[in-house]
């Protein structure tokens, strides 16, 4: 499994718990319950080419569960993924190594969701309508 080079936290419907998110110098993503440790809660997300560099969780108005962002510095790509599905919801290739992220939740003046990621080259953000 190699070091984790990200964590974050997120809340699940199908979970009673706080899952802990951890993102590997193997490209994988596992999500573990904290009172569970020794195996993981749900299947690994795949895609990652690289290590995964960054997470954060989102919460987009438009689901009912929250969804988790990563990033890798290696395949210089963002990615959003449905964790109960496993499924990758929208990739975004920056041509940048992306070394941080933060999500800037809705409100009444951007009632979507903003990523804001960071890199050697600068910043940047992008909106999200799934």
């Amino acid at each position: 499994m190699g070091s984790a080079h990200s964590l974050t936290f997120l809340s699940l419907p199908s979970q009673p718990d706080l899952l802990l998110a951890t993102g590997g110098a193997d490209g994988m993503i596992r999500l573990w319950n904290p009172a569970t440790p020794r195996r993981e809660a749900l299947p690994l997300l795949r895609g990652h080419r690289g290590k995964v560099t960054s997470l954060a969780t989102l919460q987009h108005p438009a689901r009912s569960q929250s969804l988790l962002v990563s990033a890798s510095s290696d395949d210089t790509t963002l990615r959003i993924w449905d964790c109960l599905s496993g499924e990758e919801t929208l990739r975004l290739v920056t041509a940048a190594p992306v070394t941080s992220l933060a999500v800037l939740p809705p409100d009444d003046q951007m009632p979507q969701p903003t990523i804001v990621f960071g890199s050697p080259r600068g910043i940047g953000a992008v909106t999200v309508h799934l």
